[in-house]
Order: structure tokens, then sequence, then C-alpha cells
């Protein structure tokens, strides 16, 4: 049975894990997912529309990318920048903390060491350019959208880090006081234990016993004092943090920098020491395949532990409900045969096929061509009607953002050659029971 979003938003406050990773299609909510996780954590005022003061969640999402937009100088067509939108976020890291040099450094490695970025005094906007490594003036350009993509991430990430490094002495803070708390219960049972006894037996050796027990847990009681004291003037702007919510960081990267990215971004979670819990969303396969593992692997350095995280697998149903499913299998995700399922699904007798199926399938054979050894997808086709098939495919395959916008009609000719060309591959390669495999998973 399905739930509906805010459900499943509550289901990921509820749990008490470090990190949430979650796989889900294009189209299936997950920026919506993160809007009412928001919405949970950290509500806006119905009265002034406005959030509180404290910064309980901060998160990645389409919307993050909105708080920049393109002044193209449409006049003049010279002086191309970004701009920023005034926030909180950024006025931290560009103004007070001078993070200029690392969200550079962070955007460079992500795209091209010589694509530099240029920042105004105030930090309200930015231009780009190509530095040619000697001292001639490089014009400023408009980059693309995937680099705008990776320069929005660099921001956000040089933001996350120095949110997790200012919190370093928060976590310390606080597992001071756990240990704290630990050995003044402890001395204030034994104290309490011992002057009974010394009570009832009036012996001098019991009431010198009950009072040392006595000046040590006041020692205890006055460090946890300190303690607390302590944790109470480590004053921040994100001392009430409480999530990170990141939905596809930067999906345009090639495999590489997205690996990398990958790797980065759990180094990064597994070095926090603070309570701070994560959410990470994304619809990239190799993406969600790499940090499944990274997370799946324990580091003794931060006391990061395989327990830490939990996956999952959102799905959008057909009433508009949705499901999150866990992935408690160790394997990598299995993602062709994911899309193998939701083909089979389409074709069934109370399937729905939709344009984005073809790209489904397109998808499938491309990932079974690299892995066969063939140069071209199209071989793996029936070779009877083999460019006529070829053809259909690449017609109809969808190259939308969203798979879920395509609503286009499908001719019942195209939902034959599907089910047809699905049907073919699957005996064809002798693919398992999918079903099977996909709840063994």
């Amino acid at each position: 049975m399905g739930q509906t979003i805010t459900e499943i938003a509550q289901s990921l406050k509820d749990a008490n894990k470090k990190v949430q990773l979650i796989y889900a299609f294009n189209g299936t909510g997950k920026t919506r997912l993160s809007g009412e996780f928001k919405e949970l954590i950290a509500p806006k005022n119905p009265e002034t529309d406005e959030e509180g003061k404290e910064i309980k969640v901060m998160y990645y999402n389409a919307f993050t990318e909105d708080l920049f937009y393109w002044d193209n100088d449409l006049h003049n067509d010279v002086d191309r920048k970004l701009k920023i939108q005034p926030n909180t976020y950024t006025n931290w890291i560009l103004v007070e903390q001078g993070q200029e040099p690392n969200i550079t450094t962070h955007f460079q490695r992500y795209t091209n060491d010589k694509l530099t970025p240029h920042f105004n005094e105030d930090f309200t906007e930015v231009r780009f350019s190509f530095e040619r490594g000697d001292d001639s003036l490089s014009d400023f350009i408009k980059i693309s959208k995937g680099e705008e993509s990776c320069f929005v991430w660099s921001v956000f990430y040089s933001l996350l880090k120095e949110a997790i490094d200012a919190l370093i002495p928060l976590g310390e803070a606080q597992e001071e006081i756990k240990s704290l708390s630990l050995l003044t219960e402890s001395k204030n049972r034994e104290t309490k234990k011992a002057e009974d006894l010394a009570k009832k037996t009036g012996k001098e050796e019991d009431i010198k016993k009950a009072e040392i027990l006595r000046n040590e847990a006041e020692v205890a009681n006055i460090e946890m004092n300190s303690a607390q004291e302590k944790l109470k003037s480590l004053s921040g702007l994100f001392n009430n943090l409480d999530y990170v919510f990141i939905d596809d960081p930067v999906s345009s990267l090639d495999d590489n920098h997205l690996i990398e990215l990958a790797v980065d971004i759990a180094s990064l979670i597994k070095s926090s020491n603070s309570e701070l819990k994560f959410i990470i969303t994304t619809h990239n396969p190799l993406f969600y395949n790499v940090l499944f593992n990274e997370f799946n692997n324990a580091d003794s350095s931060s006391g990061y532990k395989v327990k830490h995280c939990s996956k999952h697998r959102f799905e959008k149903l057909a009433d508009g409900t949705y499901l999150l499913n866990e992935q408690s299998n160790d394997s990598p995700f299995s993602y062709h045969l994911f899309l193998l399922s939701e083909l089979d699904k389409a074709i069934s007798p109370s399937g729905n096929i939709q344009k984005y199926h073809f790209n489904f399938l397109r998808n499938i054979l491309e990932k079974m061509s690299t892995f066969l050894g063939y140069n071209k997808w199209r071989d793996l086709l029936p070779e009877e009607s083999r460019e006529a098939y070829y053809n259909r495919i690449i017609n109809l395959s969808s190259h939308s953002k969203f798979s879920g916008e395509e609503t286009s009609m499908i001719l019942d000719s195209d939902k034959r050659v599907l089910e047809y060309l699905v049907n073919q591959i699957k005996t064809n390669y002798r693919f398992n029971s999918i079903s099977n495999t996909i709840i063994e998973q």
C-alpha cells in the first residue's frame, strides 16, 4: 500500500540513520520530497510566510540553482554574468568565510582547470573566463548549463564542508557531555548506595568510603556543568542544523568526474562527527552505485559504521501514492534490471506504455552493447527489420529531462513493437526472471 509524499518525508525524519541514500527515476517526485521534508523540519510562519531564524535543514535541489540567474547583457551582448540572489548561505560562505578560492578549486576540478570564475566585490555576481596561461586578457563567456550546475554545486559543497567543520567542536562537546553524563549518573548511584550503607552500619570505613565517593560525584557534576556551559558558548550559524538534503547534485558530469564527486560527498559525510543527518536522492545509477559502495565501507578514523546508512528505492504508483522500498542487499543496484522490470509492467495487460519506455529500452540496449562488446546497440536488435526497429526507437526515445512529463499518445503498432523487442531481448539474452531478481536485491 502506497503512502503520501508527506508520509514518506515523515518516515525519513523518523529514521535514526546518519545517511539515507535513495534512488528514484526522474519525474518520481524527488524535488517535491525535499520540499515536503524541509517543511516538516523548518515550517514557514503562516502569518509571515517566512522561515525561522534558526537553520535546521540545508538542502540542494532545483530551487538552489534558482538562486543563480543570468544577466545576458542583451543590449550590448558583451558583459554576460551570473547573478546571485541575496541569501544567508552565500553571504556567509563568500563574505564572512571568504571561501571564493575553495569554490574555484572545486569548480575547476569538476570542469576545466582553466575555466575561472571572477566574483565582484560584494559577491552579488560572477563572470567566467578561460585563462590562457599568459598575461593576455580573456573575454568573459557564458558557460554551459552543465558547467553552471557544477558551479552552483561547488558553492554548496564549500558551504557544506564549512558547516561540517564548524560543527566539529559542537560534536566533540556533545560527545563529552554524553560521557560525563554516564559518569555522573554512575557516581551519584554509587554515592547514594555508599551513604545508605554508612547510615545503616555506622562503621567508620563505610563513612569514609561514602565521603570519597561524594567528592568524586561532586567533581563529576562540576565537569558536567562546565561541559554544558562550553556547549552553550559554541554559538554559530549552524548550531541548530539537523539535516542536509541533497537531491541530484550534478547529473551532467562525465563518469570520471561523477565518481569523483560521489567519493568526495561520501568522504565529507563520513568525516562529520556531529549528530547531523544526511539524505541523498538521485536518478543517476552510477552516482547511486558509487555512493552505495562508499557507504558500505566503515571508517574507523571518523567512527562511521555501515549500519549508519540505509539505502532505498523511491517509486511513484499509478494511484499517485509512493513507496520507499529498502535496498537491503549489499550488492550494487542493478539499474538495467530495474528498467527491464519497469518495461515488463508497461507491456503487461494492465500496463500503460508511455513514450519514455522506449528510452528505457534504448538505455538497456546501450548498456548491453557495451558489456557484450558490440560497437552499436542496434546490432542487438532482431536481424529482420533491424533498421526499422532502430528508427522507431530513435524517433520515440525521449530526451526530456523529466520522463514523467511524456504524455504523447503511442500508436498501437508501436506498443506491439515495444512488447516484441522486450520479449526478444529477454529470450535471446536469457535474462532471469526479472521480478524475482528485483525482489532478491
